[in-house]
């Protein structure tokens, strides 16, 4: 999944998860001051710690409430930190005080990432996302994710059916994609084996 998980090593417990809105697998993570440095094969990224983050957002916020910008990096806090909900609020909030492409995008991924962790609870958000004005590389995306959660939840006539629409839109249906941090698939292959399945 790409995710850094944040463990509690006195109770072992699963504090936190974040995942990078870039799609960056991280590598070796290295605490360097009040950030932390990830190097993999592709590439070293600095990141910021999301708390100090977060109050610099906050802080903005406070002064400017209708700034979009604010809106959205708070949405993108959110997401990394797996607050799907509250993120796609803020991202919703920005998209409306400042409806660019950029905005429109982040709101897609963080709906997207709702279907693959919540398929009920997102499936009418992303019902009302007016599909049909999205490009068709992402909207084949977001239509993976709600097929999948179709199908997961046992609802073979909506999972087919969202299946054979990604078969007619998916402009590059041999490209591949990432299904964890370590297996990527063609998308047609995938689909395949999905419509075979159903």
């Amino acid at each position: 999944t790409a995710e850094v998980l944040g463990i509690d090593a006195a109770s072992g417990r699963l504090v936190s998860r974040s995942r990078s809105p870039a799609g960056i697998v991280p590598g070796n993570l290295v605490g360097l001051g009040d950030r932390v440095v990830s190097q993999n094969v592709e590439g070293l990224w600095r990141f910021d710690l999301i708390a100090q983050r977060e109050a610099l957002a906050a802080r903005r916020l406070e002064q400017a409430p209708d700034d979009g910008a604010a809106w959205a990096e708070r949405g993108e806090l959110l997401l990394c930190d797996g607050r799907i909900a509250e993120a796609i609020e803020c991202l919703a909030r920005a998209r409306e005080l400042a409806p660019t492409e950029a905005s429109r995008l982040q709101l897609v991924r963080a709906v997207t990432d709702g279907l693959w962790t919540d398929y009920a609870t997102f499936r009418p958000l992303a019902e009302s996302l007016a599909l049909e004005e999205i490009d068709p590389g992402q909207r084949a995306r977001i239509l993976w994710a709600m097929g999948s959660g179709a199908q997961r939840a046992g609802d073979r006539t909506t999972a087919l059916d969202t299946f054979l629409t990604i078969a007619e839109i998916d402009p590059v249906g041999d490209a591949t994609e990432p299904l964890s941090a370590a297996v990527t698939v063609r998308r047609d292959r995938w689909l395949a084996a999905r419509l075979e399945e159903l």
